[in-house]
């Protein structure tokens, strides 16, 4: 049952897989990451940095992170150095979050996000 509900969840995006050179560290849907550190009050859409999602997964010794989304294609690759807390989740209506720069929530790097890779 939790191989089903975990295929099923990253395959909707209702749950992030979250890696370490591709070995599994983490999942965390939605609910979870509203518990993390993150957002404002006047923002409730505003989700966690990705830096604190890593953390709470335990990856923070990484060169590169590679984020996918639901319809996969090219991960969006963030390099060690770029790293900032400008790139954030934000929720979604449909119980998944999208990456995108805290600046500009209309542009969205990656939708319905249901993969974190970190690379060391």
């Amino acid at each position: 049952i939790e191989f089903t509900y975990k295929s099923a969840g990253t395959k909707s995006g209702a749950i992030i897989a979250i890696t370490n050179n591709n070995q599994p560290a983490a999942f965390m849907g939605s609910d979870v990451l509203k518990k993390l550190p993150g957002g404002t009050k006047d923002k409730s859409e505003e989700g966690p940095t990705l830096s604190a999602v890593l953390v709470a997964a335990g990856s923070s010794d990484f060169l590169k992170v590679e984020i996918t989304g639901v319809k996969k294609g090219a991960p969006y690759v963030v390099n060690n150095g770029a790293m900032s807390n400008d790139l954030i989740f934000i929720y979604t209506d449909h119980n998944t979050v999208n990456l995108v720069g805290r600046d500009n929530h209309q542009k969205v790097l990656v939708e319905d996000v249901s993969a974190i890779n970190s690379i060391s």
